[in-house]
């Protein structure tokens, strides 16, 4: 499998093993630090693709309006074309800070659009979705996958045009 991900041959992987500079370890015990020190590089790199900033990017980059949607149904964050399509559905003073005027219902409860994803192994799932501010509201759909994480704790969403 090492030698496939990392496009070597065996006697390559085998030559790199035993040139480690490791006190009278014999060739399997090289093999075996070789082995797990490729795999602690390759979990630390997938840790830092799973933090909070990379979700944060994926949003903050998309090209349409996205958020991040928590188990408990809270917006964490979102891009300026959220603000914008917010402002411009709902209410034209709308700001990040009176985020916790908007409303919003999803057409299915949260708990099985996590079981969704999880059944179809994070395929986006499309929703429908009110938002509602004061006495306006609007309907729309969204697609929804799961945030990169190792907890599987947050959703990312984005609002699909009509």
């Amino acid at each position: 499998m090492i030698g496939r991900e990392s496009s070597k041959q065996t006697s390559q992987i085998v030559e790199e093993c035993e040139a480690l500079d490791l006190a009278n370890k014999n060739l399997s015990s090289r093999i075996r630090v070789y082995a797990t020190s490729r795999m602690l590089r390759l979990t630390e790199n997938l840790r830092t693709c799973m933090d909070e900033r990379a979700w944060r990017g994926i949003v903050y980059a998309a090209p349409v309006p996205a958020f991040v949607l928590s188990k408990q149904r809270r917006i964490i964050c979102f891009n300026e074309y959220f603000l914008d399509f917010v402002a411009k559905n709902l209410s034209s003073s709308f700001t990040a800070a009176n985020l916790s005027k908007l409303k919003m219902v999803l057409d299915m409860p949260i708990e099985k659009v996590i079981d969704e994803l999880i059944v179809n192994d994070n395929q986006p799932v499309k929703i429908g979705i009110a938002l509602g501010m004061d006495d306006r509201r609007t309907r729309h759909t969204i697609a929804a996958v799961f945030s990169p994480s190792e907890t599987l704790e947050n959703i990312l969403c984005f609002i699909l045009p009509q």
